[in-house]
Protein backbone atom coordinates (compact mmCIF):
# COMPACT_ATOMS: atom_id res chain seq x y z
CA UNK A 1 0.00 0.00 0.00
CA UNK A 2 2.96 2.61 0.72
CA UNK A 3 4.02 1.75 -2.73
CA UNK A 4 0.44 2.75 -4.20
CA UNK A 5 0.44 5.89 -2.17
CA UNK A 6 4.17 7.16 -3.40
CA UNK A 7 2.67 6.19 -7.01
CA UNK A 8 -0.56 7.92 -6.71
CA UNK A 9 1.19 11.24 -5.29
CA UNK A 10 3.50 11.25 -7.65
CA UNK A 11 0.80 10.66 -10.50
CA UNK A 12 -1.04 13.48 -9.14
CA UNK A 13 1.77 15.75 -9.06
CA UNK A 14 2.66 15.24 -12.75
CA UNK A 15 -0.55 16.10 -13.82
CA UNK A 16 -0.70 19.08 -11.71
CA UNK A 17 2.95 20.43 -12.73
CA UNK A 18 2.09 19.17 -16.59
CA UNK A 19 -1.51 19.19 -17.58
CA UNK A 20 -1.18 19.39 -21.05
CA UNK A 21 0.98 15.88 -21.38
CA UNK A 22 -0.73 13.54 -18.06
CA UNK A 23 -3.05 11.67 -19.74
CA UNK A 24 -6.55 11.22 -17.93
CA UNK A 25 -7.67 7.53 -16.60
CA UNK A 26 -10.62 6.25 -15.65
CA UNK A 27 -10.93 2.94 -13.22
CA UNK A 28 -12.89 -0.21 -13.33
CA UNK A 29 -13.41 -1.97 -10.12
CA UNK A 30 -14.10 -5.73 -9.44
CA UNK A 31 -15.53 -7.49 -6.73
CA UNK A 32 -16.72 -10.62 -5.98
CA UNK A 33 -18.88 -12.24 -3.12
CA UNK A 34 -20.39 -9.73 -0.66
CA UNK A 35 -21.27 -11.27 2.80
CA UNK A 36 -23.86 -9.75 5.13
CA UNK A 37 -21.44 -8.84 7.26
CA UNK A 38 -19.24 -6.69 5.16
CA UNK A 39 -22.48 -5.09 3.71
CA UNK A 40 -22.02 -2.03 5.73
CA UNK A 41 -18.68 -0.99 4.63
CA UNK A 42 -19.72 -2.22 0.85
CA UNK A 43 -21.81 0.87 1.22
CA UNK A 44 -19.81 2.71 2.60
CA UNK A 45 -17.31 2.47 0.06
CA UNK A 46 -20.16 3.04 -2.59
CA UNK A 47 -21.08 6.27 -0.66
CA UNK A 48 -17.53 7.54 -0.93
CA UNK A 49 -16.81 6.72 -4.76
CA UNK A 50 -20.21 8.34 -5.50
CA UNK A 51 -18.51 11.23 -3.94
CA UNK A 52 -15.47 11.41 -5.48
CA UNK A 53 -15.58 9.67 -8.92
CA UNK A 54 -18.57 9.51 -11.79
CA UNK A 55 -19.82 6.03 -11.79
CA UNK A 56 -21.09 4.57 -15.06
CA UNK A 57 -22.42 1.70 -16.81
CA UNK A 58 -19.57 -0.28 -18.38
CA UNK A 59 -20.68 -0.25 -21.68
CA UNK A 60 -20.49 3.71 -21.16
CA UNK A 61 -16.48 3.17 -20.47
CA UNK A 62 -16.43 2.71 -24.61
CA UNK A 63 -16.64 6.22 -25.50
CA UNK A 64 -13.14 6.64 -24.65
CA UNK A 65 -13.02 10.05 -25.37
CA UNK A 66 -14.82 11.01 -22.49
CA UNK A 67 -12.18 9.18 -20.11
CA UNK A 68 -11.56 11.34 -17.22
CA UNK A 69 -12.76 10.75 -13.58
CA UNK A 70 -14.71 7.77 -14.32
CA UNK A 71 -14.97 4.51 -12.59
CA UNK A 72 -17.11 1.14 -13.28
CA UNK A 73 -17.89 -1.36 -10.70
CA UNK A 74 -18.15 -5.15 -11.98
CA UNK A 75 -18.90 -8.24 -9.77
CA UNK A 76 -17.43 -11.50 -10.89
CA UNK A 77 -18.73 -15.56 -10.83
CA UNK A 78 -22.69 -14.12 -10.26
CA UNK A 79 -22.42 -14.89 -6.83
CA UNK A 80 -26.14 -15.18 -4.88
CA UNK A 81 -24.61 -12.62 -1.57
CA UNK A 82 -24.36 -9.69 -3.80
CA UNK A 83 -28.29 -10.01 -4.49
CA UNK A 84 -29.17 -9.26 -1.02
CA UNK A 85 -25.87 -7.66 0.15
CA UNK A 86 -24.81 -5.15 -2.77
CA UNK A 87 -27.78 -4.63 -5.25
CA UNK A 88 -30.26 -3.20 -3.03
CA UNK A 89 -27.39 -0.35 -2.20
CA UNK A 90 -26.49 0.08 -5.34
CA UNK A 91 -30.36 0.23 -6.36
CA UNK A 92 -31.01 2.85 -3.57
CA UNK A 93 -28.41 5.31 -4.82
CA UNK A 94 -28.89 4.69 -8.22
CA UNK A 95 -24.70 3.23 -9.32
CA UNK A 96 -24.73 1.31 -12.18
CA UNK A 97 -22.32 -2.01 -12.09
CA UNK A 98 -22.06 -5.11 -14.02
CA UNK A 99 -22.57 -8.86 -13.11
CA UNK A 100 -20.43 -11.11 -14.52
CA UNK A 101 -21.99 -15.14 -14.76
CA UNK A 102 -21.03 -18.37 -15.48
CA UNK A 103 -23.23 -19.99 -17.64
CA UNK A 104 -23.37 -23.40 -17.38
CA UNK A 105 -23.23 -23.39 -13.11
CA UNK A 106 -26.00 -20.92 -12.24
CA UNK A 107 -27.89 -21.95 -8.56
CA UNK A 108 -24.62 -24.44 -7.72
CA UNK A 109 -21.25 -23.87 -5.58
CA UNK A 110 -18.49 -22.54 -8.10
CA UNK A 111 -17.26 -25.82 -9.35
CA UNK A 112 -13.56 -24.04 -9.78
CA UNK A 113 -10.58 -24.01 -7.52
CA UNK A 114 -11.11 -21.86 -4.66
CA UNK A 115 -9.03 -22.16 -1.50
CA UNK A 116 -11.20 -23.91 0.84
CA UNK A 117 -10.97 -20.68 3.31
CA UNK A 118 -12.19 -18.58 0.71
CA UNK A 119 -15.77 -17.35 2.09
CA UNK A 120 -16.70 -17.36 -1.50
CA UNK A 121 -16.00 -21.07 -1.82
CA UNK A 122 -19.57 -21.80 -0.24
CA UNK A 123 -21.78 -19.61 -1.80
CA UNK A 124 -23.83 -20.63 -4.33
CA UNK A 125 -23.99 -18.74 -7.72
CA UNK A 126 -27.19 -16.93 -8.63
CA UNK A 127 -30.06 -18.88 -10.50
CA UNK A 128 -30.98 -18.07 -14.04
CA UNK A 129 -34.38 -16.28 -12.05
CA UNK A 130 -32.16 -14.17 -10.27
CA UNK A 131 -30.25 -12.88 -12.92
CA UNK A 132 -33.31 -12.01 -15.10
CA UNK A 133 -34.90 -10.27 -11.86
CA UNK A 134 -31.60 -8.01 -11.53
CA UNK A 135 -33.02 -4.48 -11.55
CA UNK A 136 -32.48 -3.31 -15.19
CA UNK A 137 -30.75 -0.85 -17.10
CA UNK A 138 -29.29 -0.39 -13.41
CA UNK A 139 -27.57 -3.57 -13.36
CA UNK A 140 -25.99 -4.97 -16.83
CA UNK A 141 -24.88 -8.93 -16.87
CA UNK A 142 -22.22 -9.95 -18.99
CA UNK A 143 -20.57 -12.98 -19.40
CA UNK A 144 -17.98 -14.89 -17.14
CA UNK A 145 -17.32 -17.58 -19.71
CA UNK A 146 -19.41 -21.05 -19.74
CA UNK A 147 -17.48 -23.00 -17.30
CA UNK A 148 -15.17 -20.87 -15.81
CA UNK A 149 -11.88 -22.33 -17.44
CA UNK A 150 -9.03 -20.58 -18.04
CA UNK A 151 -8.53 -19.29 -21.39
CA UNK A 152 -4.75 -19.68 -21.30
CA UNK A 153 -5.01 -23.80 -21.24
CA UNK A 154 -7.82 -24.38 -23.90
CA UNK A 155 -7.46 -23.96 -27.93
CA UNK A 156 -8.77 -21.10 -29.90
CA UNK A 157 -12.12 -23.91 -31.09
CA UNK A 158 -12.44 -24.29 -27.22
CA UNK A 159 -12.29 -20.25 -26.25
CA UNK A 160 -15.18 -19.87 -29.23
CA UNK A 161 -17.15 -22.48 -27.82
CA UNK A 162 -16.90 -21.24 -24.18
CA UNK A 163 -17.50 -17.18 -25.55
CA UNK A 164 -20.62 -18.33 -28.00
CA UNK A 165 -21.88 -20.86 -25.72
CA UNK A 166 -22.20 -18.67 -22.79
CA UNK A 167 -23.31 -15.49 -24.36
CA UNK A 168 -26.06 -17.71 -25.81
CA UNK A 169 -27.47 -19.10 -22.61
CA UNK A 170 -27.05 -16.08 -20.69
CA UNK A 171 -29.66 -14.09 -23.72
CA UNK A 172 -31.91 -16.88 -23.29
CA UNK A 173 -32.33 -15.98 -19.94
CA UNK A 174 -32.02 -12.59 -19.74
CA UNK A 175 -33.90 -11.71 -23.07
CA UNK A 176 -31.06 -9.19 -24.11
CA UNK A 177 -28.06 -8.56 -25.80
CA UNK A 178 -25.01 -9.65 -23.78
CA UNK A 179 -22.15 -7.84 -25.19
CA UNK A 180 -19.18 -7.65 -21.97
CA UNK A 181 -17.22 -10.15 -20.79
CA UNK A 182 -14.52 -10.70 -18.15
CA UNK A 183 -11.89 -13.45 -18.45
CA UNK A 184 -11.58 -16.19 -15.72
CA UNK A 185 -8.08 -15.86 -13.98
CA UNK A 186 -7.42 -12.34 -15.90
CA UNK A 187 -5.82 -15.02 -18.28
CA UNK A 188 -5.63 -12.98 -21.97
CA UNK A 189 -3.67 -14.25 -24.66
CA UNK A 190 -2.70 -12.08 -27.90
CA UNK A 191 -5.78 -13.35 -30.13
CA UNK A 192 -8.54 -13.08 -27.58
CA UNK A 193 -9.63 -9.66 -28.43
CA UNK A 194 -10.06 -10.73 -32.26
CA UNK A 195 -11.83 -14.25 -31.06
CA UNK A 196 -14.42 -12.15 -28.59
CA UNK A 197 -15.27 -9.50 -31.34
CA UNK A 198 -16.07 -12.36 -33.84
CA UNK A 199 -18.42 -13.69 -30.97
CA UNK A 200 -20.34 -10.99 -30.55
CA UNK A 201 -18.66 -9.03 -27.54
CA UNK A 202 -17.63 -5.30 -27.90
CA UNK A 203 -16.06 -5.39 -24.37
CA UNK A 204 -13.80 -7.26 -22.91
CA UNK A 205 -12.12 -7.19 -19.03
CA UNK A 206 -9.66 -8.74 -17.44
CA UNK A 207 -7.87 -8.36 -13.74
CA UNK A 208 -5.09 -6.78 -14.63
CA UNK A 209 -3.85 -3.75 -12.41
CA UNK A 210 -4.54 -1.23 -14.96
CA UNK A 211 -6.64 2.17 -15.41
CA UNK A 212 -8.65 2.77 -18.79
CA UNK A 213 -6.82 5.23 -20.35
CA UNK A 214 -7.64 7.18 -24.20
CA UNK A 215 -5.37 4.57 -25.64
CA UNK A 216 -6.90 1.44 -24.04
CA UNK A 217 -8.47 -1.18 -26.42
CA UNK A 218 -12.17 -1.70 -25.33
CA UNK A 219 -11.49 -5.49 -25.77
CA UNK A 220 -8.72 -5.18 -23.52
CA UNK A 221 -9.44 -3.73 -20.46
CA UNK A 222 -8.13 -3.90 -17.18
CA UNK A 223 -9.06 -4.03 -13.58
CA UNK A 224 -8.69 -2.91 -10.04
CA UNK A 225 -9.66 -5.86 -7.53
CA UNK A 226 -11.33 -4.50 -4.40
CA UNK A 227 -13.10 -6.18 -2.00
CA UNK A 228 -15.13 -4.51 1.29
CA UNK A 229 -12.47 -5.73 3.70
CA UNK A 230 -10.51 -3.28 2.03
CA UNK A 231 -8.71 -0.74 4.82
CA UNK A 232 -10.32 2.83 3.65
CA UNK A 233 -7.21 4.01 2.35
CA UNK A 234 -6.85 1.30 0.60
CA UNK A 235 -9.95 1.30 -1.31
CA UNK A 236 -9.58 4.62 -1.78
CA UNK A 237 -5.87 4.36 -3.14
CA UNK A 238 -7.50 1.65 -5.49
CA UNK A 239 -10.73 3.53 -6.63
CA UNK A 240 -8.45 6.38 -7.62
CA UNK A 241 -6.33 3.86 -9.91
CA UNK A 242 -3.01 4.17 -7.52
CA UNK A 243 -2.80 0.45 -7.67
CA UNK A 244 -2.04 0.17 -11.44
CA UNK A 245 2.02 0.03 -11.14
CA UNK A 246 1.29 -3.61 -9.84
CA UNK A 247 0.34 -4.51 -13.57
CA UNK A 248 4.76 -4.38 -14.01
CA UNK A 249 4.98 -7.01 -11.43
CA UNK A 250 5.69 -10.87 -13.14
CA UNK A 251 2.43 -12.51 -12.22
CA UNK A 252 0.55 -9.82 -14.01
CA UNK A 253 2.46 -9.50 -17.15
CA UNK A 254 2.88 -13.49 -17.24
CA UNK A 255 -1.26 -13.88 -17.80
CA UNK A 256 -0.38 -11.93 -21.45
CA UNK A 257 1.91 -15.05 -22.36
CA UNK A 258 0.49 -17.01 -25.00
CA UNK A 259 -0.19 -20.75 -25.04
CA UNK A 260 -1.77 -20.91 -29.14
CA UNK A 261 0.04 -22.05 -31.78
CA UNK A 262 2.04 -19.41 -33.84
CA UNK A 263 -0.25 -19.43 -36.98
CA UNK A 264 -3.60 -19.04 -35.07
CA UNK A 265 -1.58 -15.87 -33.24
CA UNK A 266 -0.54 -14.46 -36.83
CA UNK A 267 -3.91 -15.21 -37.82
CA UNK A 268 -5.60 -13.36 -35.06
CA UNK A 269 -2.62 -10.21 -34.65
CA UNK A 270 -4.31 -8.57 -37.86
CA UNK A 271 -7.73 -8.67 -36.93
CA UNK A 272 -7.08 -7.06 -33.75
CA UNK A 273 -6.71 -3.63 -34.83
CA UNK A 274 -10.02 -4.03 -36.91
CA UNK A 275 -11.25 -4.90 -34.35
CA UNK A 276 -10.54 -2.58 -31.55
CA UNK A 277 -11.22 0.05 -33.97
CA UNK A 278 -14.62 -1.27 -35.01
CA UNK A 279 -15.81 -1.55 -30.78
CA UNK A 280 -14.67 2.42 -30.87
CA UNK A 281 -17.01 3.36 -33.63
CA UNK A 282 -19.82 1.58 -32.11
CA UNK A 283 -19.54 -1.42 -35.11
Amino acid sequence: MGISAIYHVLTALGRALFPRWAAPTDVILYYHGVAASQRAEFRRQVEWLSKHREIVALAELRDLSAVGNRCVMTFDDGLSNIVDNAIPTLQELGLPATVFAVSENLGKLPRWDIPPRDPDAKVRLMTAEELAALPQPLIDVGSHTATHRSLATLTAERVREELQKSRRQLEEILGRPVRALSVPYGAVLPQLPAIAAACGYSTLVTSSPESVTRESNPLNLGRIGVSPDDWGIEFRLKALGAYSWRRWLPRHRARSASTAPVAELERCSATVAVSAEAVRRGG
